[in-house]
């Protein structure tokens, strides 16, 4: 428009320069502005990079845990210098909690997933706790010729502790046999042997043994239903 005008000569030559300043001026600033515009843009993207670090950075100064659980052993203590490798604590979720029962391998054909089984920790003698059978191990140690079983209990005790001792019985059909009291099974040249009567005489002889149930033992081999059993004990 201004310099329509000064063609026309409406303005004089400096009105139209001053015009023509101002509008380099006002472009200028635009430059400028755009500048600025983008400088802000960058130092925002800064920020927010940053404040993701130290979001991260404050993350990891929590720690949690992978499972729901209760510590059972803490290894640090509050001020304690953390290293990656360091056991901090351990956590056991007790739904997972399993008892280790070894028994003879005579009986590993009798148990099954499933049977019925009784705990009685040591701590507690005297009170039973309803578990099953979960798992039969498939591998007899070589010594004590004994096998694992896994006993899930359905409740734990109030006070339980990884590692603690109990024992346990479980609950499986078996044949009718003979069983004897496991004390009076006596042991000559590494034979298994119990003393009967024979013509008014403390004899020995020797048996074979099967699976132990509670006090007493299974015989499988030797003795005869009704003959008389002594206590090593009062053999004489």
């Amino acid at each position: 428009r201004r310099k329509t005008l000064l063609e026309r000569k409406s303005i004089s030559q400096s009105d139209f320069e001053l015009t023509e300043t101002a509008l380099r001026q006002a472009e200028a600033d635009v430059s400028r502005s755009t500048v600025l515009i983008e400088r802000a843009k960058a130092e925002a993207a800064a920020a927010a990079a940053n404040l993701e670090v130290l979001r991260a950075r404050f993350e990891e100064t929590e720690i949690r845990a992978p499972i729901a659980g209760v510590v059972i052993s803490r290894n640090r203590n509050v001020g304690d210098l953390l290293s990656p490798g360091f056991e901090l604590m351990q956590i056991v979720d007790p739904l997972s909690v399993v008892v280790y029962a070894r028994f003879d391998e005579s009986t590993i054909d009798v148990v099954r997933p499933g049977d019925m089984a009784s705990v009685k920790f040591a701590s507690d003698s005297q009170t039973p706790y309803a578990a099953t059978v979960s798992r039969v191990g498939r591998q007899v140690d070589e010594e004590t010729r004994e096998y694992t079983v896994d006993i899930k209990l359905g409740v734990l005790p109030r006070n339980w502790a990884i590692g603690q001792r109990a024992n346990v019985t479980i609950l499986s059909e078996t044949a009718p046999g003979i069983a004897v009291p496991q004390h009076f099974i006596v042991r000559q040249e590494g034979r298994a042997g119990v003393w009967t009567i024979r013509d008014g005489r403390a004899t020995w002889i020797p048996v074979n043994v099967g699976f132990a149930t509670g006090d007493d033992v299974e015989i499988t081999s030797g003795l005869d239903v009704g003959t008389v059993v002594l206590d090593p004990e009062g053999r004489y």
